[in-house]
């Protein structure tokens, strides 16, 4: 059922724009497989989302106009339902300002989806040169207004900066809403000079909280204000088709063992920076579990070791120990990646470079 909206216009009950007539045959905007299984994974109201056998990335179907999506953006009842336009995100645009201040390789930084300007306005007191591009006349004005920044309303292929402008683009909750990531990707590589830095966040479609939570799916999946739904592969192939390299994907741990595996992590890294334990260098942090064994063959008691009597293991027993250590690490790595499993929150990060030496290309 709909109601009437604006002249030529319907709306769904749930206050989303009405789908388009008809349904043409799509392609993953991730790794650009054919959408071939069309069966839903996921049915809220009167959308759906399949997904791609691919990479697993998800698609809104069937796809929203996406000029009604942006008529709805400029109306401030949509900050409102959305949680945004509260006092309390101020503290976390600080947070993730300082993340930002630690990966940056220089001081000009571009925010696509500004918003109302929270986190550049974070990012200028720490000392950035910023500006921002927002679609919504309503929050890039709210932007300039209440923090006097630079937002340039529209799509960012008429913003008009010039290539090689940006030291870091940025991202935040912002590919999901377009249809045609590669392409927003494409400008954003123009836009970043050579060793430049994308940070994108988005929804995981993977996570433990779309898996087993109904209510937080809902908020996850936003139907139908996100059209693209990314899994952690398919986020990593859309960056590399587009020229970048990602760094780090990181994803956060949430309940029900989140507390405690983002401890365990912090001791991880405290005893890796003291020398306590070797780095697993896997380029990311969705790295393996397991430490190091001990060394193999070795009691407290042998000569390579100072004030140590000398005592030396057989080759049998060092071979046993060997095993035992592969045992013990292969069964705490099995643990960790299954509390892991049932644990990873709903959104992830992709830190990305900005490649020279692979052009991106265009296209959906």
């Amino acid at each position: 059922m709909t109601t009437a909206g604006g002249a030529g216009e319907t709306r769904s009950l749930g206050g989303g724009p009405e789908r388009r007539p008809g349904h043409e045959e799509r392609r993953c905007p991730a790794c650009g497989a054919a959408l071939t299984d069309l069966r839903p994974s996921y049915r809220i109201g009167d959308w759906a989302v399949v997904r791609c056998s691919s990479c697993g990335t998800g698609v809104t179907v069937p796809e929203p106009d996406e000029a009604v999506l942006r008529r709805m953006y400029d109306e401030p009842a949509y900050y409102e339902t959305h949680g945004i336009r509260h006092s309390d995100v101020l503290p976390d645009h600080r947070a993730r300002a300082r993340v930002v201040d630690a990966w940056a390789p220089g001081p000009r930084v571009l925010e696509v989806g500004t918003g109302e300007g929270y986190l550049l306005a974070a990012l200028r007191d720490e000392g950035f040169d910023v500006r921002g591009c927002e679609i919504s006349a309503w929050a890039a004005a709210a932007a300039r207004e209440r923090f006097g920044l630079d937002v340039f309303h529209g799509e960012l292929a008429a913003a008009g900066y010039g290539p090689a402008s940006f030291d870091v683009v940025l991202m935040y909750h912002v590919l999901e809403h377009v249809s045609a990531p590669r392409r927003l990707l494409s400008e954003a590589w123009q836009l970043l000079r050579p060793g430049g830095l994308l940070i994108a966040e988005v929804p995981n479609l993977d996570s433990a909280q779309m898996r087993y939570g109904r209510r937080a799916r809902e908020h996850i999946l936003d139907l139908p204000f996100h059209l693209v739904h990314f899994t952690p592969t398919g986020l990593r192939t859309l960056l590399a088709r587009q020229g970048f390299r990602v760094l780090e994907l990181t994803i956060p741990f949430g309940p029900p063992f989140g507390p405690v595996l983002a401890v365990y992590e912090a001791l991880r890294r405290r005893r890796r920076a003291s020398g306590g334990e070797p780095s697993t260098s896997t380029g990311d942090r969705e790295r393996s579990a397991g430490r190091a064994g001990p060394s193999v063959g070795r009691r407290e008691g042998s000569p390579d070791r100072p004030g140590c009597g000398g005592i030396r293991l057989p080759a049998d027993e060092g071979e046993h120990v060997r095993e035992r250590s592969m045992r013990v690490t292969a069964w705490k790595a099995r643990i960790l990646e299954r509390l892991r499993a049932v644990s990873s929150a709903y959104k992830m990060t992709a830190y990305a470079e900005r490649l020279e030496e692979c052009p991106p290309s265009g296209g959906g």
